[in-house]
């Protein structure tokens, strides 16, 4: 038996990679689904729990009041984590790098070239750089609902005229995607 070669050390140890990273990103896929679910269920929960007790027992107000409020908090908490968009990223995730994994493992020639595993090599580090992009913009928790300025510029309701550049009430307000 031959001693292995630099191209497949390099072979192995990017398949290594590649199965770690997408074990990794399985497994966040994973969790975020399911606290997504568990965050519906208690919410859920917690509005039947306050209409039984207000209606069919002598509960304090204040007590059904305080689990009443709960699936508001609950969903505030949800919309901000973003559960089930950093699911499908995730997930996404683990596509691409098993597709990359694929393309090494069973499309490359026997033996490949060191440049053929350099080029799949490549293309996980700007999967990598894609997806950190995506989610630096889309992903990262919202923290603009507690600021002063964010809250009350955007529901202030003021009939005023607006300031140049910005429009008034009743225009249509463009989208930026």
């Amino acid at each position: 038996m031959e001693p292995p070669t630099e191209t497949s050390k390099r072979k192995v140890d990017l398949e290594r990679e590649l199965s770690n990273a997408a074990g990794r990103a399985y497994f966040w896929a994973q969790w975020n689904h399911i606290l997504s679910i568990v965050l519906m269920v208690v919410a859920l929960a917690c509005s039947v729990t306050a209409g039984t007790l207000g209606f069919f027992t002598k509960t304090p107000a204040n007590v059904v009041g305080g689990i009443a409020v709960l699936p508001a908090l609950i969903a505030f908490v949800a919309v901000n984590l973003k559960c089930e968009a950093k699911n499908s990223w995730h997930a996404r995730r683990v596509d691409g790098l098993n597709g990359l994994r694929s393309r090494l493992m069973f499309q490359l020639p026997e033996p490949p070239t060191i440049e053929q595993i350099a080029r799949i090599a490549n293309e996980r580090d700007m999967l990598e750089v894609k997806m950190q992009s995506e989610w630096d913009g889309n992903l990262l928790l919202n923290w603009s609902g507690f600021s002063h300025h964010g809250a009350t510029s955007r529901s202030s309701g003021s009939l005023a005229a607006p300031a140049p550049g910005q429009q008034g009430p009743g225009e249509d307000t463009p989208t930026h995607h």
